[in-house]
């Protein structure tokens, strides 16, 4: 890759990709403090993965966007699983208290809304539908999304096409698991973000701590479509440089949670499959699946549900609600 010296901020490859690059500077705090800690995999690149020592964020050195091209046009299918619906429980338990004298008043709009499912849990709590409505740019996740969330408007489009013809529009933004996706720098974005709130609008993100996703060693670094791994003070930070007013925040990180689980996990497993290998060769073949059922399938499935699932979803997030301040931006 060569600099393009006429744009300093701007990586161009052999073949001509646009590539960002951010190597010098922290995306989150505009900070030069930053430090190498490393070279990670972004798909089948080798990016070097940064350490901002002012907000105590990660962040890859550059990004080229047709790097995930093709992850992102892979249709995934979502599912409730386990881990999310602890994730969705928490996040509505968070943000309810500040729509329950009057829910009926909010128009609420989820940025990125996958499967649907925390819209679906707003309007069982109380939220009319029409005041509902949900933004995600994967087709068949938008379908998806239509079925679980019936009667919710559902739109097939990213953010920024839509915002430019809707302003003042909401009074609750949301978006879960989706800044760390987006290619700073993120002025823009939140432009339009204030621009669709009402005044005194509310925005409510969430995000992977920092320290679960980077340090954590069943993780094994960044997820492989996330560009920066926030720290709680970054993303304050962002949000108050960026036209918002913190309400509250919410952080957990306990890697060793995640660790503990799953070496309970693997212990688990070799005690149950060492049972079920120690009877194979007694059983005839018509009750050998019901054995393998009872004794470990059933038990695996309920450990993890009970116990395995609840530590997964706690393993590290952050949470950040705010309020639109047209007064802090010059």
């Amino acid at each position: 890759m060569v600099l393009d010296e006429s744009k300093p901020d701007t990586l161009f490859n052999a073949v001509g990709d646009k590539v960002s690059f951010f190597g010098a500077i922290c995306p989150v705090c505009n900070s030069d403090s930053v430090d190498c800690i490393g070279i990670g995999k972004y798909f089948k690149h080798s990016v070097p993965t940064m350490y901002c020592k002012s907000c105590g964020s990660y962040f890859r050195a550059w990004y080229c966007t047709s790097w995930a091209k093709e992850y992102y046009n892979y249709q995934v299918q979502y599912s409730m699983t386990d881990v999310l619906s602890y994730q969705i429980e928490r996040q509505s338990n968070f943000i309810f208290p500040y729509l329950k004298n009057n829910p009926c008043k909010y128009q609420i709009i989820e940025i990125g809304c996958g499967a649907g499912f925390l819209l679906d849990k707003l309007r069982n709590l109380g939220v009319p539908s029409n005041n509902l409505l949900g933004i995600e740019p994967k087709n068949r996740v938008s379908d998806q999304a239509k079925k679980n969330a019936p009667g919710i408007d559902i739109i097939c489009s990213t953010f920024e096409p839509w915002a430019e013809t809707h302003k003042n529009h909401a009074d609750l933004i949301i978006f879960s698991h989706v800044l760390e996706h987006l290619i700073p720098p993120y002025s823009n974005f939140f432009t339009q973000c204030r621009e669709v709130l009402n005044p005194g609008g509310l925005i409510f993100i969430e995000v992977p701590h920092c320290e679960y996703e980077v340090r954590n060693p069943y993780v094994n670094g960044f997820w492989k479509t996330h560009i920066v791994s926030f720290s709680p003070e970054g993303l304050r930070t962002l949000l108050e440089s960026n036209g918002f007013s913190t309400k509250k925040t919410e952080s957990f990180n306990n890697t060793n949670l995640l660790i503990r689980y799953q070496k309970q996990k693997r212990i688990f497993q070799k005690i149950i499959f060492s049972f079920n290998k120690s009877f194979k060769n007694q059983l005839s073949a018509s009750i050998e699946n019901v054995v393998r059922l009872l004794f470990m399938e059933l038990p695996l499935k309920i450990y993890q549900r009970y116990l395995g699932s609840r530590m997964a979803s706690l393993a590290g997030y952050i949470i950040y609600f705010g309020e639109k301040n047209d007064h802090t931006l010059k």
